[in-house]
């Protein structure tokens, strides 16, 4: 459990559907968010926990955490850090707050439970912090820069038999 929200129930390998409100227009951001609930989506992402409050329990809170950013109790059902070396103290394979290892981006502290990266791809450095994130994190959000799907497909391979999830989203995000 999270901030009192029951633990979504693990579900056999599906696609699932994010709405990323991040870029949304002030102005209508309340009601493209109310008309995705009502769309039955999987869940919001958005950089601030105000924009997730009030969601129902059926849509998972996803927060896009910046470092140093300390993310409350109950704020986020997952809570997806930056993948670069002075977000995570060093170190782009680094812990992230909610894991026992260690501390997570440098300054941040965060609730623990379901947390992630998020992996700008776009050269091979890069690709191979993609891969590890796959491997190694339970969510790893990749955005890929490449128009093609090799890298995509690079990432998939390295990721085979992990118990995480991926998700991509398209340049602009």
């Amino acid at each position: 459990m999270s901030g009192g929200r029951p633990a979504r129930p693990a579900r056999p390998a599906r696609k699932l559907c994010w709405l990323d409100v991040r870029t949304t227009p002030d102005e209508i951001r309340a009601a493209v968010i109310e008309e995705a609930v009502h769309q039955r989506i999987d869940a919001i992402a958005a950089a601030a926990a105000a924009d997730l409050a009030g969601l129902p329990p059926t849509v998972a809170r996803v927060l896009f955490a910046t470092p140093g950013q300390a993310v409350p109790p109950g704020a986020a059902d997952i809570v997806i850090w930056p993948d670069s070396e002075e977000a995570c103290g060093g170190s782009p394979a680094g812990a992230m707050p909610g894991d026992d290892s260690a501390s997570g981006p440098s300054g941040s502290s965060g609730p623990p439970g379901p947390s992630g990266r998020f992996v700008r791809v776009t050269d091979a450095q890069t690709l191979q912090q993609a891969c590890a994130s796959a491997r190694r994190d339970q969510w790893s959000v990749l955005q890929f820069s490449d128009p093609t799907k090799i890298p995509l497909e690079i990432v998939i391979a390295a990721a085979s038999g992990s118990s995480g999830c991926s998700s991509t989203g398209r340049p602009g995000c």
